[in-house]
């Protein structure tokens, strides 16, 4: 049964692909649904069961973003008896690098963001909003738009000699 289960599987996971008007493959993916949830019927989940918790998780959680998906993958294999070590240890390598690139993108959105509004919060008036438009859009670099806000927060005027002239004006917006 088991062979049978995970050919069911993989024709329900592939039924995903299907574009519309695939009458096959949404029939395929009916019948790939109603043998799965017949089998968990039948076998009741086992969390030391790696099929039982593929056909579990393939049946509730299919429409999950696929990164989101890896690790709950890594473990699964992880547990398997028979597995290969140093494609689990590349998974694992794979799922932290992208992990890490991520989290950076991250400290750089949250900069941005922090730039943005607290510019924004400042130099709210109409008249300043192009000003604001070619600051915080894509002329500025993270490196400029740290040091603009650096020296707004310290009120520094002598820091405005260093900033890119697209930058001076909003820099002494406050100061009108």
């Amino acid at each position: 049964m088991g062979d049978d289960t995970m050919a069911i599987l993989s024709l329900y996971e592939a039924s995903f692909l299907m574009t519309d008007g695939e009458s096959i493959l949404e029939k395929a993916r009916d019948f790939a649904i109603k043998c799965l949830e017949e089998y968990m019927k039948k076998n009741k989940l086992d969390q030391n069961d790696n099929l039982s918790l593929l056909v579990s998780h393939a049946l509730e959680l299919h429409w999950r973003m696929l990164r989101l998906k890896t690790q709950w993958f890594i473990d699964v294999y992880d547990r398997k008896k028979v597995m290969n070590s140093s494609l689990l240890e590349l998974a694992k390598l794979d799922f932290n690098i992208v992990q890490s690139t991520h989290q950076e993108d991250l400290k750089y959105v949250s900069k941005l963001m922090e730039n943005f509004l607290w510019t924004v919060g400042v130099v709210f008036e109409p008249q300043f909003l192009m000003e604001i438009d070619g600051v915080i859009g894509d002329v500025g670099t993270l490196d400029e738009l740290e040091f603009f806000t650096d020296a707004v927060e310290r009120w520094n005027m002598n820091a405005r000699d260093q900033l890119p002239d697209y930058m001076k004006m909003c820099f002494l917006a406050p100061y009108c």
